[in-house]
């Protein structure tokens, strides 16, 4: 029974989050296409959630049917504009619109289907419902079940694959935004298999409930503040949000009222301790990220340190050899004049020529050494 309590709270808390996101995301940034597509994906995580709570409250048959149908509308919602706002963020929308074509048919195919089952009693994507496990109603797939199946299981694989394809195409600036996307829908849907395995009457526990909400929630935060983080953060942030989830549950199902509070005493000092090492996490990696980028700035400053060294050197060098040219030419002719080759001269005009020798060699000395230095 207290797993039950712990998949209804899950749930529960599950739409609540798939609201608050679509109300963050439509408000935020209603403007840009992802984020409209994405709104969508958290509308069909409400629908989705809604349906799942309605199985495990049930007591009658129909009712629980009825959750069945509702929660599988949520989820062709999900995963088709899923897949399409990934296709958009990375920009490649126009040269993947076969299988975007592809998808979307499946997912109006099945909701027609699905539509069909709620309106007529038919039982196309689901045949009925029946106790599996701990649940007292589960769902039992329709024949035309396989089509969901198919985008349950490729819609994820195709998402990897673009956003691991797009790393080496997309700017700078949205390298973090996609690692940070691929690291949350690698957990999310991990997750999200759990459920689909009592479906087929595999032994397993949907106990991946939670990661679903934390990857659409990790994404949201991306979309909204932009603000990136490495994996670092996003496994310390996932850590908290599971100990304080496991702490509310163990608060709301023990029957001791003494432990009860003490449970709730532990709880608040948490979320007050997760808070602490949360934003101490953010702000080493924030501090990690100004110092790397303050070594690039200071990389590319002295790179060009380099170039302008180089051409000063350049330019000292031509110019030194450029002024000693003229330079050795003056002074052999004046010391031809001074040692009579060219004729005798006058006394005034050798004291004239001397001077013009002399001043012409201490300028050879002064070009020498600026080549000494350069």
């Amino acid at each position: 029974m207290s797993a039950i309590i712990f998949y209804k709270i899950v749930y529960l808390l599950t739409a609540l989050a798939g609201f608050i996101m679509a109300v963050v995301v439509i408000h935020g940034s209603w403007k840009d296409k992802f984020s409209r597509l994405y709104a969508l994906v958290n509308i069909g995580l409400i629908i989705w959630a809604i349906g799942r709570y309605m199985m495990l409250v049930a007591d009658t048959v129909e009712y629980a049917r009825l959750g069945a149908i509702i929660l599988y509308f949520g989820s062709f919602v999900i995963y088709t504009f899923f897949l399409h706002s990934i296709i958009v963020f990375l920009g490649i929308e126009g040269r993947r619109f076969l299988v975007l074509s592809l998808f979307y048919a499946i997912a109006i195919l099945l909701a027609f289907l699905n539509l069909t089952d709620l309106l007529f009693g038919t039982n196309l994507v689901i045949s009925g419902v029946e106790a599996k496990s701990i649940f007292s109603y589960y769902e039992i797939p329709g024949r035309f079940y396989p089509l969901q199946l198919f985008s349950n299981i490729c819609i994820p694989l195709i998402a990897f694959f673009e956003l691991v394809r797009g790393y080496t195409t997309v700017s700078e600036s949205k390298k973090s935004q996609l690692k940070y996307i691929l690291i949350s829908s690698i957990i999310g849907f991990m997750g999200g298999s759990t459920i689909l395995a009592l479906v087929y009457d595999i032994p397993v526990q949907p106990i991946g409930v939670p990661l679903v909400t934390l990857q659409f929630a990790t994404i949201t935060y991306a979309i909204v503040s932009y603000r990136l983080f490495n994996v670092k953060v996003l496994l310390t942030e996932f850590l908290v949000f599971a100990l304080w989830i496991f702490i509310l549950v163990r608060t709301i199902i023990n029957p001791n009222p003494d432990e009860q509070i003490i449970d709730a005493g532990l709880l608040v000092f948490m979320v007050v301790l997760g808070l602490i090492l949360v934003r101490s996490v953010q702000k080493e990696v924030e501090q990690r990220e100004k110092i790397e980028k303050l070594a690039k700035d200071l990389e590319k400053a002295n790179e060009r340190l380099k170039e302008l060294d180089q051409l000063k050197s350049e330019f000292v060098s031509m110019a030194t050899h450029q002024i000693r040219g003229p330079l050795t030419a003056i002074k052999g002719y004046a010391s031809m004049m001074l040692q009579g080759d060219l004729g005798t001269m006058p006394e005034n005009l050798k004291r004239t020529v001397n001077t013009i020798f002399e001043s012409s060699n201490a300028l050879t000395t002064i070009v020498q050494d600026f080549l000494d230095i350069s």
